[in-house]
């Protein structure tokens, strides 16, 4: 049963120290407080300054995770106003070269269960080829810079590639499947019809 809104929900997981202590936000705070001077002690503290300084947030995180990009990330945010706030204007990133980079080859990326087949591992390196083989088909079909490439795929190992693909020079990438449903409905209380088989 469902706690009330008024009553507060059980705490499921805490971390322990050292989890915390390894974790990639706490190296987030420590690389602020050395390289930008920014003391955030807590999440709260972090969470409270991301919202005030908003680009000195998204630069920070910028800067800490070495994105990868075409152009200078200088302008963080052309303007508030939305629609039409553009993000790092006159920059251009690669999500596949993000995703794809530095990567052990052998080291499992994608691991895919189905109930019609049996388990699949996908290191990186077979990932790295699905995606240069999507791209491939894409440029051969005359898909360039600018244009947008979408796909209603399965929930299946065969859509690994696809969305990286689509996300390298040959243009944007998109993907969508069914969403999960139990027992074949629309989800709690709807019915809908079953998954094609």
């Amino acid at each position: 049963m469902l706690n009330p809104p008024d009553q507060p929900r059980p705490v499921l997981w805490t971390p322990s120290a050292p989890w915390i202590a390894a974790s990639a936000l706490t190296r987030f705070q420590d690389w602020l407080a050395a390289e930008r001077g920014v003391r955030c002690p807590d999440y709260d503290t972090l969470w409270r300054w991301s919202v005030e300084d908003i680009e000195g947030f998204w630069k920070a995180i910028w800067d800490h995770f070495e994105v990868r990009a075409d152009g200078d990330p200088t302008t963080v945010l052309d303007g508030r106003t939305m629609p039409g706030a553009r993000w790092f204007p006159g920059v251009a990133l690669n999500y596949a070269e993000h995703i794809l980079a530095g990567r052990d080859p052998e080291r499992v990326a994608i691991v895919c269960a189905s109930e019609s087949r049996p388990p699949v591992d996908v290191t990186w390196a077979e990932l790295h080829d699905r995606v240069a083989r999507a791209r491939a088909g894409l440029v051969a079909a005359g898909v360039g810079r600018g244009d947008r490439v979408a796909a209603y795929l399965p929930n299946t190992i065969e859509a690994g590639g696809g969305p990286p693909g689509g996300a390298r020079p040959a243009g944007r990438g998109s993907g969508g499947g069914p969403p999960p449903r139990a027992r074949g409905g629309g989800g709690p209380g709807r019915p809908g019809p079953p998954h094609p088989r």
